[in-house]
């Protein structure tokens, strides 16, 4: 059944020339009314988040930030207050809580989806309430409210058994080198849930395996582990990029991704055994550390002859990986 929305109208078209002109002027600030003017001269009444949202993606904007009524978004396993998450998990979320999220969020989070679609890169869903948070969020490292980032992670997924063959092909070059260790069919198969794969035009380009500890979560999300003397570590391992993709910025973004994924399951390090490419890692955050830095059972594990280097990061939180991801972006 049609509504007649009277005076209330929807954003059509932006002058996105007119609103960069006068952006392009020393010390101006440009203040949008929410009333548009249709083609026959009607003046109409448009919300103001799809009216920000059609800005933001009109001139390519870095950020669009929305004032909220503080609503927060709960990792049910974790019990930790979300202030993060990829555009992709963001449309999952829209579409799984469409009839239960509060109104004004809802609203946000589906303008926000939309202007990092057509290109934006961030989304930002500040508190009105708290004095000082809009500086907070854009001049301190940790933000104080919650980001929607555009999703980098495009072709990124979790191995499959299917993915064995074309694994093994890309492994097996690094290995002849003496690179890689040779990882054999039946290891790499019990091991799958371990891989991530990119994947571009149905072929598999990028490989590496996120080793978890065995106790990277919490049994009961009501009861925590005791704390520990340091945070868990995870090894990455197996890193592999196709020749012909390397280059491209899919490398950081498979690590970002891995960095991520140990976050979420309560890891606060990260650390690789390698014997060559050293300073790709160090430009990413890692620190080059003994051997007595590994963890067991991979301290006992650790092949003297060959001699590998150890480097470990320590993961601060999923904010400070999706900017890093943002910043190799750009």
């Amino acid at each position: 059944d049609g509504i007649d929305t009277v005076f209330s109208g929807r954003v059509r078209k932006v002058n996105g020339d007119a609103i960069s002109a006068v952006l392009d002027q020393p010390s101006t600030v440009v203040l949008l009314s929410n009333l548009g003017f249709s083609p026959s001269g009607a003046v109409l009444n448009c919300a103001s988040e799809p009216l920000a949202a059609a800005v933001a993606a009109t001139l390519k904007a870095q950020k669009l930030i929305f004032w909220s009524d503080d609503d927060r978004i709960i990792d049910a396993r974790t019990r930790r207050v979300i202030d993060n998450m990829p555009l992709k998990t963001a449309k999952d979320l829209l579409a799984a809580r469409k009839d239960d999220m509060p109104r004004y969020l809802g609203v946000m989070m589906r303008e926000a989806v939309t202007a990092l679609s057509r290109g934006v890169l961030r989304a930002h869903l500040i508190s009105r309430h708290i004095d000082g948070s809009l500086l907070q969020e854009v001049f301190h490292r940790n933000g104080s409210g919650f980001m929607i980032s555009r999703d980098i992670y495009e072709g990124i997924r979790s191995a499959q058994l299917g993915d064995i063959d074309a694994i093994l092909g890309l492994i097996a070059p690094l290995v002849a080198q003496g690179v890689l260790v040779a990882r054999p069919r039946d290891r790499i198969e019990a091991d799958i849930a371990s891989y991530v794969v990119v994947e571009r035009d149905g072929l598999v380009v990028a490989v590496a395996a996120l080793v978890l500890p065995a106790a990277a979560l919490p049994t009961s999300p009501l009861e925590p582990p005791p704390p520990a003397a340091e945070p868990p570590a995870a090894e990455i391992a197996c890193f592999v990029v196709h020749p012909a993709w390397r280059g491209g910025g899919k490398a950081a973004a498979m690590l970002s991704y891995l960095e991520r994924k140990a976050l979420l399951n309560g890891v606060g390090r990260v650390f690789i055994l390698s014997t060559v490419t050293f300073q790709w890692f160090l430009e990413r955050g890692f620190e080059e550390v003994g051997v007595d830095a590994l963890p067991e059972p991979r301290r006992s594990a650790y092949n003297w002859k060959r001699g590998s280097k150890v480097f470990m990061k320590v993961l601060e939180d999923e904010r400070s990986v999706d900017e890093h991801d943002l910043f190799e972006e750009l």
